[in-house]
């Protein structure tokens, strides 16, 4: 199931980017370095539309979008989002607190971004992130291996491999991925037997076992960098509430 699902996805994607707007269209003089992407703010209408056409989630964040753009045109997407999942808190360093993290919530780079464009401007949302008056001590973001991301981006920016949460699974509302967020936002669980009972065979989940999603951090001053570049990976189940 997850191999065809991967492979629909990707179909999708692909037919999305044709009937793209036109500000995440490439003009006519295509980008060649990410040097030359800007890194700007981004209003919550378009992110919302490229997490939910373009974003393999199809699910919207909310947080600070930022984007990198050649000229007027969206080539990156970065959206940081508050920390607000349970077990990834109770696994912070000590003496970091929960409003002091931003969990990197959603990552999305056109096709026609140049090489290496994603690490570019992770660095970049770095140091506009240090020099705002409310800088976090703290960046997170989960990847997802069992379906090919294998973290370059975020070894390239200097990220480090913080932990893994084990016990992931994929959900199903009509055939159609779901995240837990949103099944708990609509329906007050994310629990399988809870849904089970309120939806029936609406709503499916994966039953073969599925890698430990990792979750990467970046540390932003260094001496709590040095410290999770030290330590070992941590490990935590993910809850069904």
């Amino acid at each position: 199931m997850a191999a065809a699902d991967a492979l629909r996805e990707a179909e999708r994607l692909s037919r999305q980017e044709f009937a793209a707007p036109q500000w995440l269209v490439p003009s006519a003089d295509l980008p060649r370095s990410p040097t030359e992407l800007k890194l700007g703010d981004i209003d919550a209408a378009r992110a919302r539309l490229l997490h939910e056409r373009f974003h393999y989630l199809r699910s919207y964040r909310q947080g600070r979008h930022l984007a990198g753009f050649a000229g007027d045109r969206v080539a990156v997407l970065l959206t940081f989002s508050p920390l607000d999942l349970a077990p990834l808190s109770m696994a912070m360093p000590a003496g970091v607190a929960e409003p002091e993290a931003l969990v990197l919530s959603r990552v999305y780079a056109t096709a026609w971004a140049p090489r290496n464009s994603l690490s570019r401007m992770l660095a970049d949302a770095v140091r506009l992130l240090r020099d705002s008056d409310s800088a976090p001590r703290i960046l997170l973001t989960y990847l997802n291996p069992g379906i090919g991301f294998d973290g370059a981006s975020y070894k390239a920016a200097n990220w480090f491999l913080f932990g893994r949460e084990h016990g992931t699974r994929y959900a199903y509302l009509d055939e159609s991925y779901i995240t837990d967020r949103e099944l708990t936002s609509s329906y007050g669980t994310s629990d399988a037997t809870t849904l089970k009972g309120l939806l029936g065979s609406r709503v499916a989940f994966s039953s073969m076992p599925l890698q430990p999603l990792e979750v990467y951090a970046f540390a932003l001053n260094g001496r709590l960098r040095r410290d999770i570049a030290g330590s070992s990976p941590r490990r935590w189940m993910r809850p069904w509430a």
